[in-house]
């Protein structure tokens, strides 16, 4: 049988199963903290692998609603031997237009196979940006990757998501995923109304976004609670962050109640997944 017609047969099955509840998978890493090390030339081996842990893009999946390809990462990264390395696929489609579904699929999973030949997959996120007009093919496209997941015995999908839809009540409870990760960069004053909301809440809206938080590093002045575990992304490579540093970053509030604050020097982004 070939590959695109395996995908498509389990895609069917799927489909037989769009509202069967999910079991939520443990995440593969059990640190508190886990640093972002994006597509540059990274050392992260002289970090405390008992707090932290690594989310690495290892590949990009993009489409541009006729052609879907794959592209490897191109630049080195040093992890320590014992650190626990969560995979990120960054998929990059064109907004406003109909997701390929098949295709999108099929690059993600030749990344996975890929990635599979230099390390160890135990769970996967993929850092995906959706409009409201593709949430329906995005549900789908999960749904069917979860099941390609799980006959490779990759039990854990975690996926970004903007930080405005984590601020809607309901927000990701149909998305058949173990984690959602909100992206809380330093927006300038458009993020007034939601700072507002945290300010009452400490966390986000959606209960679905609230077990695990993305930040800049250093963190904004206000930022939601996580639950259970803060990704953080750098804009400098973390080398020259320096390990007192990443030390110094918040712990999520299952280790440390209250509402955190810091001084923050961040540059402004938007909130998109960091690139």
């Amino acid at each position: 049988m070939t590959a695109s017609l395996t995908i498509l047969v389990s895609f069917v099955l799927v489909s037989l199963t769009l509202t069967a509840p999910v079991s939520a998978a443990s995440h593969p890493c059990r640190q508190p903290k886990i640093l972002w090390v994006w597509e540059r030339p990274e050392d992260m081996s002289r970090f405390d692998v008992r707090e932290n842990a690594f989310a690495v893009l290892y590949g990009t999946v993009e489409s541009d609603g006729s052609e879907t390809r794959v592209i490897q990462r191109r630049n080195g990264v040093k992890l320590p031997p014992d650190g626990c390395v969560l995979p990120v696929i960054h998929v990059r489609a064109k907004p406003g237009l109909p997701l390929q579904r098949e295709p999108l699929v099929y690059g993600i999973l030749e990344a996975v196979d890929s990635i599979r030949k230099v390390t160890k997959v135990e769970g996967l996120q993929l850092d995906f940006d959706v409009t409201s007009s593709q949430m329906e093919q995005y549900r789908e496209i999960l749904l069917l990757l979860r099941s390609e997941l799980m006959r490779r015995e990759i039990p854990f999908l975690s996926v970004t998501a903007l930080v405005w839809n984590c601020s809607k009540g309901n927000w990701g409870v149909d998305l058949p995923v173990d984690e959602i990760v909100p992206m809380y960069f330093a927006m300038g004053p458009a993020i007034r109304d939601l700072e507002r909301s945290i300010l009452k809440r400490g966390i986000l809206i959606s209960e679905r976004c609230q077990e695990s938080v993305g930040l800049t590093s250093p963190p904004p002045a206000l930022f939601p609670k996580a639950r259970q575990r803060y990704y953080f992304f750098s804009y400098r490579p973390w080398s020259l962050c320096g390990r007192s540093f990443v030390s110094s970053l918040p712990l999520p509030s299952s280790l440390q109640s209250g509402l955190k604050t810091e001084n923050s020097t961040a540059p402004p982004s938007t909130n998109t997944a960091p690139r």
